[in-house]
C-alpha cells in the first residue's frame, strides 16, 4: 500500500504585527497544520538565505535594529524522519529607528528645555530693569 500525502505549508507569524522599532523583542512562529508529525525541526530564513535552525518553532529577536529588516520563510523538517514542509510565504519585518514614544520625550525635554531659557532670560531681564546701578559681569 503506498499513501501519497501533500506537503503542509507552513504560516508564518510575526509578533508584534504592527510597527517594530529598534530595542523590542520581535518573535517569528513557524506555524504547521493539518499534519501528523509532531517533532519538527524549522528552518528560518531571511532573504533566501539560511540563519537559524531549531527544534523551536519561534525565532525570537530580543532586540531588533535595522539590520534584522528583510524578507523572513521557514521551513519544517521531521526530526528523524524523512519528510518536510514547504516553505512558507516570506513575511516582511521592517524596524523603523525610534518610536512614536521616543520622538515625543524628546520633544518634550526639548520644549522644557526653551522654557527654561525664556523664564532665565526673562528674570536676567527683570533684575537688570530693577537694578540699574548693577554692573552685570558676564
Amino acid at each position: 500500500m503506498l499513501t501519497v500525502e501533500e506537503r503542509p505549508k507552513p504560516v508564518v507569524r510575526v509578533q508584534p504585527d504592527g510597527r517594530v522599532f529598534r530595542g523590542q523583542t520581535v518573535t517569528l512562529t513557524c506555524d504547521i497544520q493539518d499534519t501528523d508529525v509532531t517533532n519538527w525541526s524549522y528552518s528560518w530564513n531571511k532573504d533566501d538565505s539560511e540563519i537559524h535552525v531549531s527544534q523551536s518553532q519561534e525565532y525570537r529577536i530580543s532586540s531588533v535594529s535595522e539590520s534584522h529588516t528583510g524578507n523572513y520563510s521557514c521551513t519544517g523538517r521531521e526530526t528523524g524522519g524523512s519528510r518536510y514542509s514547504h516553505t512558507s510565504d516570506k513575511v516582511t519585518l521592517t524596524v523603523s529607528g525610534s518610536s512614536e514614544a521616543q520622538a515625543l520625550i524628546i520633544g518634550v525635554i526639548a520644549a522644557l528645555s526653551v522654557a527654561f531659557l525664556l523664564i532665565f532670560f526673562l528674570a536676567l531681564l527683570w533684575c537688570c530693569k530693577h537694578n540699574k546701578d548693577t554692573i552685570w559681569i558676564f
